[in-house]
């Protein structure tokens, strides 16, 4: 959280939600690579995790900043609360069925259809969040 309230201080937060979520889309990559090792050891994970996990945390402070942003000051503990609760959705249904996904595809093709799955997330930010605003 420290690390992302820092980057988007010194850049804008439509910068930042690019930012983060291209680095999350590419640590996502790192656990295809992982999974394609023959033997993988202890620090590839640790690495490949470490930095996934800092991505997710600047991630959610940036998505978290742009909801504070687009919300009405009078409604905001309400319409952060909607925000909040429809952004966990997909999660909440996509979490019960990785199990099967992964037996039916494997993790490499898993972790790549993850990876494809981010690409709307982000072609959306040229609506909501263009780079040089």
């Amino acid at each position: 959280a420290f690390i992302a309230g820092y980057i988007m201080q010194k850049i804008s937060l439509n910068k930042s939600l690019w930012i983060f979520g291209l680095f999350q889309l590419v640590t996502i990559l790192g656990f295809a690579w992982l999974s394609q090792l023959d033997s993988p050891n202890k620090t590839d994970l640790f690495v490949i995790v470490s930095l996934e996990y800092l991505g997710v945390g600047m991630g959610t402070v940036a998505i978290i900043s742009f909801m504070f942003k687009i919300s009405s000051m009078t409604f905001a503990a309400s319409q952060i609360a909607l925000f909040t609760a429809v952004a966990s959705i997909p999660r909440t249904f996509i979490n019960a069925s990785t199990g099967f996904i992964i037996e039916k595809v494997g993790y490499t093709d898993f972790f790549l259809i993850c990876t494809a799955c981010a690409i709307p997330g982000m072609l959306l930010l040229f609506t909501i969040a263009p780079w040089k605003k």
